[in-house]
């Protein structure tokens, strides 16, 4: 089986302006080990930096994570820090908000402050001023 970081076809550019963290990610997701191995990374640049909030813009290809499988994801998320950090997540593709918004409310629920924007500028707005 081949490592997960060998499988990775993806890239971060990461920009830090005081305590908030942007991210954009680019390259192709297909599968959850892949997902998880790229929000890992994310959560681990929150902690180095101490950011408190994050903006996430999600350039990736590939499908999003599959309804079945999403409580998974939010389980390998648990303990990584992000539920102490105010997201923003931008999905670049209008037809995958549905699916990614679902993925919100399964994460608000389990404690994140999560909000999925179709562009940047909402999304901004949204982590500077909009409702805990």
């Amino acid at each position: 089986m081949t490592p997960v970081a060998e499988r990775n076809r993806y890239r971060m550019r990461f920009t830090l302006e005081g305590r908030h963290l942007h991210v954009r990610v680019v390259g192709h997701k297909d599968d959850l080990e892949t997902t998880i191995a790229c929000w890992k990374e994310i959560a681990a640049e929150v902690r180095r930096t101490g950011a408190v909030t994050l903006l996430v813009e999600d350039d990736m290809d590939g499908p999003p994570v599959p309804p079945e499988v999403l409580p998974d994801f939010l389980q390998a998320l648990d303990g990584q820090g992000l539920d102490h950090v105010r997201i923003a997540y931008v999905e670049a593709i209008p037809e995958r908000l549905p699916k990614v918004e679902l993925a919100e409310i399964l994460a608000r629920e389990r404690g994140f402050t999560v909000r999925v924007f179709a562009n940047r500028m909402d999304a901004a707005v949204w982590l500077r001023h909009g409702e805990r």
